[in-house]
């Protein structure tokens, strides 16, 4: 079959649109994980007598870093349902970082439309390193980040196209919805391009007249968030206090390298950055790069890794209030971005030479993993480097390309790669037939497939199926679109709650049980996930933590499973305690926790007491 190296324009647009709603459907949820902390603030801010007595709703009901993304939900919810909202919301994001994936990459490869979707294809499945924050790069839910990263790609969009007022103003909005990440980014790419200018001694008034306008419009943005916020925290809790609640205690997993970098964690970093070394440096070796777009990226890449060093320093050997509120692992996202980007690159150069088309296809999937792909990157420079020298070595060339898929697969067997690898298969076979196709079949592949998500998402579920193909479609395209998609213990004692106790009653639960407060629409003491960003309820949310939970050894998540243990021991006296401290009326307790107080419920894993 023919090749078409004409790649359309507009079919290319499609399949990058196809790609974001594939990955939104793939895992979509609403009302857990991040959302035990986002939607008590929302539901506040939408009702003002939604849960008065409880203590994390009422310490975010004033101005925080949610407070403009909370408002604009809680408005939109005057016209459309919540959950609509967050799963269009959500769709919208993932579609918007597709499609600017695909016309970065387009256009930073000299308007190689393979290159686009080759990128698209990337950067909505494949999993790349966990520091600074998740290894992917769309969301399965809605967050105010997931709304802030695709307007941030989109001004970094324009930061390569030469328009730094409209990098300011996109950057300057999504500072409005994230602050830090919004702020940040706009200022490493703006200052980026000062850099770059004193370096290469341009002197053009007109260039720094554009960095200071940009700079201007994400200055103002900025301070729509910044005047209330310093006006918010007159009384600030003490930088050691603030330090050790926020960076060790609660999220240790997003400010300290030494917790999150154990041996794999290490590994994975490193063959990363090393299969971006190597892939920027066969890509400065092409003569059709775009030299200053080049440096351009060199530069914000460098400006990145200076920023998470002194993330390091300053956050855990020389603590700063500043470098800790920062978060500055969180911008490596961008260079995640960028290395994804710029390995699609490499492949399409790749493909574009018809003798090696193994070892092309070795190279193709290596990219699942940060590991693989290091290692089929580096064993083509060797190659290369072998090939071209007359020495003892060239004698084994031959056997070069078996060893290295060898290596890849026992590579695949042992690191088990944390993508979907069915998501990336499926883009990778819908690019094939663009690639060799008949347009019709392009185009009914991508109707069929959208078809099947919506019978799978919202008709299957709904009729009796055979439990074969039961278990088999709930697997995939089975999105939790509201509450009520949800079942499991913990749901049942939540329902059971919302029945048959008081509207104004105040629980005890379990540390990792805060979906409480959505489910049976209880005001709880306290749980782990929903952490308090406004000070000085920093030290009365971890007061409450170590009254409920004791004393854990670790920090981060890590303590959180030892506060669950501790939980399961909790005596009857300790609560008595915490019900005179807290005015608790009831207590959630897991089923092998001895107690007399009277069981109004249990199912197979919880019970519910009261200790009035």
């Amino acid at each position: 079959m023919k090749q078409n190296t004409a790649i359309n324009n507009i079919d290319s647009i499609i399949f990058s649109i196809f790609c974001g709603i594939v990955a939104t459907f793939w895992n979509y949820f609403y009302g857990l994980d991040n959302h035990i902390e986002q939607l008590p603030i929302l539901m506040r801010a939408i009702d003002n007598s939604y849960l008065i007595n409880d203590f994390f709703t009422n310490a975010t009901s004033g101005f925080g870093p949610r407070y403009y993304f909370v408002h604009s939900i809680a408005w939109l919810g005057n016209f459309v349902s919540i959950p609509m909202i967050f799963f269009v919301f959500t769709l919208l994001s993932n579609i918007s970082i597709s499609i600017i994936t695909y016309l970065f990459s387009r256009d930073f490869f000299n308007n190689s439309k393979f290159a686009g979707i080759v990128a698209s294809i990337l950067v909505m499945s494949v999993s790349t390193i966990r520091i600074g924050s998740t290894p992917v790069l769309f969301l399965s839910y809605l967050e105010p980040y997931s709304v802030a990263l695709p307007l941030v790609l989109l001004s970094f969009l324009y930061a390569i196209r030469k328009n730094l007022i409209l990098t300011g103003l996109f950057s300057g909005i999504a500072a409005i919805i994230h602050p830090l990440f919004g702020l940040g980014s706009g200022a490493i790419l703006l200052l980026s391009y000062f850099v770059l200018n004193i370096l290469e001694g341009n002197k053009l008034l007109k260039d720094y007249f554009q960095i200071f306008i940009g700079s201007a419009i994400l200055i103002c943005l900025s301070l729509i968030n910044l005047i209330p916020h310093f006006q918010a925290e007159i009384q600030q809790i003490s930088s050691e206090e603030f330090i050790d609640i926020l960076a060790h205690f609660r999220h240790p997993h997003h400010y300290i390298p030494s917790y999150i970098l154990s041996i794999k964690p290490i590994i994975l970093s490193i063959t990363f950055l090393g299969a971006v070394a190597i892939t920027w440096y066969l890509w400065q070796k092409k003569s059709e790069s775009n030299k200053h777009q080049s440096k351009y990226i060199f530069t914000v890449s460098i400006i990145i890794i200076l920023l998470c060093i002194g993330g390091y320093i300053f956050v855990e050997l020389i603590p700063s209030r500043f470098l800790v509120t920062a978060q500055t692992f969180r911008f490596l996202n961008i260079i995640k971005w960028i290395a994804l980007i710029l390995f699609s690159g490499t492949i399409i150069y790749a493909f574009s030479d018809n003798k090696n088309k193994i070892c092309n296809f070795s190279l193709f999937i290596s990219v699942l993993s940060p590991i693989t792909v290091f290692i089929a990157l580096s064993s083509n420079v060797i190659e290369n480097f072998i090939g071209n020298r007359k020495s003892f070595l060239s004698n084994f060339r031959f056997f070069f390309k078996p060893v290295i898929a060898l290596v890849l697969i026992v590579s695949y067997l042992i690191i088990k790669p944390t993508t979907s690898i069915y998501l990336f298969s499926f883009f990778s076979f819908v690019v094939l037939i663009i690639l060799y196709r008949s347009r019709k079949f392009f185009y009914s592949i991508i109707s069929l497939t959208l078809l099947f998500i919506l019978l799978n998402s919202f008709y299957f579920p709904k009729i009796d199926l055979p439990s074969k193909f039961e278990s088999k479609l709930s697997k995939f395209f089975r999105p939790k679109f509201q509450l009520s998609d949800y079942s499991g213990d913990n749901i049942e004692i939540a329902d059971y709650i919302k029945q048959n106790t008081e509207v104004n009653a105040v629980f005890l639960i379990p540390p990792l049980l805060g979906e409480l407060r959505l489910f049976a629409k209880r005001a709880v003491v306290v749980d782990f996930k929903a952490f308090v960003f406004q000070e000085p309820e920093m030290l009365q949310w971890k007061e409450r933590i170590l009254d409920c939970y004791g004393i854990a050894k670790s920090n981060g998540f890590v303590a959180a499973e030892e506060f669950d243990e501790n939980y399961k021991t909790i005596s009857d006296s300790k609560i008595e305690y915490l019900r005179n401290k807290y005015n608790i009326s009831f207590a959630i307790l897991y089923n092998q926790t001895e107690t007399k107080f009277p069981v109004l419920y249990e199912n197979s894993t919880y019970k519910l007491v009261e200790v009035k």
